[in-house]
């Protein structure tokens, strides 16, 4: 009697301890997966990555429309508000997609960037692609955060001249 209690007592706490773990492994913040961009050119040098970006533009981040697995990894997409176009047209309303997302629960990154947040103000650029009817942001510098709207002439400013002085890239042309 003794032994059939002890067996039944074991499997109860071993079911317990492993429903515990299990819960805690699908739960637990885990480290984000950081991938390793390979840049073309120097992208932190406002003229180069306005010469490489189709656009350009000051847009509110709406919402977060989801994230689908491609070649390279996770790409999360987003609806964002056009404020004020600065290289390329745009409609009032456009989708754009970043490299990086939860698959699985695992964040995905490019090593030192970090997911688009709804509800904040960015400036964009990057690529339109005419297939998905999307702008794939530049890693890192093709999103920079405003974070208050009082800067939003300044970042405006700082982008139009280096629209003017842009560096042009051999698959691009002036736009």
């Amino acid at each position: 009697m003794k032994l059939i209690f002890k067996n039944k007592l074991y499997i109860l706490v071993t079911l317990v301890v492993s429903a515990i773990l299990f819960y805690l492994y699908n739960n637990l913040e885990k480290e984000p997966v950081e991938m390793s961009p390979i840049f073309i050119s120097d992208f932190s040098d406002d003229k180069e990555l306005v010469g490489f970006s189709d656009t350009v533009f000051i847009g509110k981040v709406n919402s977060k429309l989801g994230t689908k697995k491609v070649n390279n990894g996770p790409e999360t997409q987003f609806k964002v508000k056009v404020i004020e176009e600065i290289k390329g047209s745009l409609d009032t309303t456009v989708i754009v997609s970043q490299e990086g997302g939860y698959i699985r629960k695992q964040l995905f990154v490019m090593k030192g960037d970090k997911l688009i947040e709804e509800g904040k103000i960015y400036l964009f650029a990057g690529r339109y692609d005419e297939i998905k009817k999307d702008i794939l942001v530049v890693p890192i510098h093709g999103k920079v955060e405003i974070e208050i709207d009082s800067k939003i002439p300044e970042f405006s400013n700082r982008f139009k001249l280096a629209h003017k002085n842009e560096k042009y890239y051999p698959d691009t042309k002036k736009r």
